[in-house]
């Protein structure tokens, strides 16, 4: 199907002959467990040509079909086998069970004639149906579980019900999404698919620098979040980017690639408007808070080369006195012992 992903497409073909995806990848390749990696990202060369030879379809379709291209071009890099690829979300795969769900628009599934998964909804800028301007989702809505197609047995008949429940995804309830509120989406969806690349300010990038760019704005929104008496958060709010705390804001405790869509429409909001503030503007607000460049220096791995000028034009050390140290320890906060608890639970498979 259109933009069709290989693992949906295995599933799809298992049950239409009537079997478990796991009888027929078995039947493919009898020697390998398909189902406890990420094949979505790629097949090796060697796991190609019985495909290719099973299905009558030839290997360049499969390699077409592959994230890595998508993956590459936005990292700027070339990308192990292994580990957390950027902007790629991740499945947490530990054998068949999954910690995290493939995202899904329950509209468009309740209009395919087929149900299906998207390839660009593997993508971790997208957030949002672009047809029918809904929230993606992750999970089943009746039972929580996180969406795992490849787990279906050969009665479901159909990608479009948990595995778990048997509940139809297509039932979900959606709402319809304030069309400002995906702007960063959209803007990514025309960096990544664009040969040319985006722009910062006048500044021509390409579309991994583009990318590192506002991978380091989103660093800056959690640093802040994270640390919400911090001159950063201070900044941020005076550039109306955060606001006062409230106990409905996410916590986002986990790395972007393994955060909700929910999550990362809160978060990529704020960011596209970090992005928009012009950097004169950004340091005269660093400047009057107190932000120093060692700040935002261990904000990411590295400063992205638009953003060095920033950098550099503030002071390595704070002038402002700090305040004196307390003899008695501060307790952490409600946030941070949360925080540590979300990622307690990825780690365990809650």
């Amino acid at each position: 199907m259109p933009s069709e992903t290989l693992s949906s497409w295995l599933t799809r073909a298992a049950l239409t002959q009537g079997c478990d995806p796991l009888v027929l990848t078995g039947s493919i390749w009898p020697e390998w467990r398909v189902w406890a990696v990420d094949i979505d990202r790629g097949l090796d060369d060697r796991k190609i040509p019985p495909l290719s030879a099973a299905s009558g379809i030839p290997a360049s379709s499969f390699k077409l079909a592959s994230l890595r291209i998508e993956a590459e071009a936005v990292a700027g890099r070339r990308l192990q086998r292994l580990g957390t690829w950027p902007w790629i979300l991740g499945l947490g795969s530990r054998n068949r069970q999954r910690r995290g769900g493939l995202q899904y628009c329950p509209a468009c599934l309740q209009e395919d004639s087929k149900p299906y998964f998207r390839r660009h909804w593997r993508f971790a800028w997208q957030y949002a149906c672009r047809e029918h301007q809904t929230p993606l989702m992750s999970h089943c809505n009746q039972c929580l579980a996180p969406v795992q197609p490849h787990r279906l047995n050969a009665g479901a008949g159909t990608l479009a019900v948990c595995p778990i429940c048997r509940f139809d995804l297509r039932n979900a309830p959606h709402y319809r999404l304030n069309t400002s509120t995906n702007l960063f989406q959209a803007t990514a969806e025309l960096v990544a698919g664009s040969s040319h690349g985006g722009s910062y300010f006048g500044q021509s990038l390409t579309s991994s620098e583009w990318f590192a760019v506002a991978r380091f704005f989103t660093s800056l929104v959690r640093l802040a979040l994270r640390q919400p008496e911090s001159r950063l958060a201070t900044a941020l709010r005076s550039l109306q980017i955060l606001h006062d705390h409230h106990d409905n804001t996410p916590l986002l405790a986990l790395p972007l690639e393994l955060l909700l869509p929910i999550e990362r429409d809160f978060l990529f909001e704020r960011t596209y408007r970090l992005m928009l503030i012009a950097q004169d503007d950004l340091l005269q607000t660093f400047l009057c808070a107190g932000v120093t460049a060692n700040c935002l220096r261990s904000v990411h791995g590295s400063i992205p080369p638009p953003l060095l000028e920033l950098v550099l034009r503030l002071p390595l050390k704070s002038r402002q006195p700090r305040s004196p140290n307390k003899a008695v320890p501060t307790p952490r906060s409600r946030r941070s012992v949360l925080m540590t608890w979300v990622r307690l639970q990825r780690k365990l498979g809650g």
